[in-house]
């Protein structure tokens, strides 16, 4: 995979990330002003015309910013995103200023692996962030997290959990343990309890 400059939004480096950021901000308002033009076209005509220069315009630099390759379901950006949101939480909200929720962005990235499964090249990366999502003050869609364990359900994974003192992490434990259970945003509610 050709690493390209999403992957500065989580680098090291203050001015790497912050160059970065402000090239997705842009990019994402590029992509909302041709949208606001295209909602323009919309009501003054009555009908959407896909193929209008601001439609093309608002896909370009849409697809341009990280939900491009993440609506392509690539699980490497898929993982950046996530890694995104955890280590840099207030950026990756104040940079989510789009027409689209970001938590919602986060639920369907956590659904996608849920659902396909987490493949191997970003397995480790997915465990990592399970793991920082159990010992973390809960955010919202966290439980999300919760269905990855049954393709993750590795010996270093469960050891790592085994040493967590909290309800998350014994819960993740029993569903590691059974795999077939239902998980719901309650299920995993009550395990804090």
């Amino acid at each position: 995979m050709v690493r390209t400059w999403h992957f500065d939004l989580i680098a090291d480096d203050e001015d790497t990330r912050h160059a970065a950021l402000n090239r997705h901000r842009a990019l994402l308002e590029a992509s909302n002003a041709a949208l606001r033009r295209v909602n323009e076209l919309w009501a003054q005509t009555g009908s959407f015309e896909p193929e209008t220069q601001p439609y093309r315009e608002f896909r370009e630099n849409r697809n341009r910013t990280l939900f491009g390759p993440i609506s392509a379901n690539d699980p490497a950006y898929a993982v950046l995103f996530l890694q995104w949101e955890a280590r840099y939480p207030d950026e990756w909200r104040e940079a989510s200023r789009w027409t689209w929720s970001h938590w919602g962005a986060k639920e369907n990235v956590l659904r996608w692996f849920a659902r396909s499964g987490v493949p191997n090249a970003v397995k480790h990366d997915v465990a990592e962030l399970v793991l920082d999502a159990v010992q973390r003050p809960y955010r919202c869609k966290d439980w999300r997290y919760a269905a990855l364990v049954r393709h993750l359900a590795e010996p270093a994974l469960v050891d790592r959990l085994s040493a967590i003192d909290d309800g998350r992490a014994r819960y993740l434990l029993h569903l590691a343990a059974n795999p077939d259970e239902r998980i719901t945003r309650n299920s995993f509610r009550l395990s804090t309890s």
